[in-house]
């Protein structure tokens, strides 16, 4: 990448640039990609996921096909929710292409109110979730909750209803943060609320 420290912007080589964009618009229009391409192109909005806002919370659905184990000639089908997520980075390229505002990955923030950290964890005997809430109720208590999941969802056997949750990491850490609100009910109405959700990487902050 090419940084230009007087003005504060950078931005990827060109050629560099419609390479990558090319690779990703073939893997869009054909629907497939071997997986030595898509091991490249995962690599290299990863390495450039933290210069474009937003950046590493849409590449979910690649690092989940790049997961699989498979020879580098094999074809992988690009699934739906990777397709959305290949038309955003070629979208987002595009656009940084003429030079981009040097972010500050601190997200520097001035917080007020209360602050909920969850957590959850599967796969195991007595894996759960839980979280704590700092300074609630005041600056020399913190609140906090444990739980241990369904011995059903701990063995990866399908829940009442037909699914296997114990896959799906969006849901459990989601249960983790609505543990933690209904733990303090009273406290969290009429404030805001910080929910620093493991895995998302980034606070929520809801009215």
């Amino acid at each position: 990448m090419d940084y230009d420290l007087c003005n504060w912007v950078w931005h990827i080589p060109e050629a560099k640039d419609l390479r990558l964009r090319n690779e990703i618009w073939n893997g869009i229009e054909k629907g497939e990609m071997k997986k030595e391409e898509l091991e490249r192109v995962v690599g290299k909005i990863t390495h450039y996921s933290p210069l474009i806002k937003n950046g590493k919370f849409n590449r979910s659905w690649l690092l989940k096909l790049n997961k699989r184990r498979l020879a580098k000639e094999e074809i992988i089908r690009i699934s739906p929710g990777a397709r959305r997520q290949l038309c955003w980075w070629a979208a987002a390229l595009a656009r940084c292409a003429a030079g981009a505002s040097i972010p500050d990955i601190r997200e520097w923030a001035l917080i007020e109110g209360i602050v909920l950290h969850s957590d959850a964890a599967g796969g195991g005997r007595g894996a759960g979730f839980g979280g704590v809430a700092v300074d609630t109720p005041s600056k020399n208590s913190m609140a906090w909750t444990q739980e241990v999941w369904p011995e059903w969802l701990n063995e990866e056997k399908e829940s009442p209803y037909g699914d296997i949750l114990g896959q799906k990491l969006t849901w459990m850490e989601g249960i983790a943060s609505l543990a933690m609100l209904s733990v303090m009910t009273k406290e969290v109405q009429g404030n805001t609320v910080y929910l620093h959700v493991d895995n998302a990487g980034k606070p929520v902050t809801e009215q």
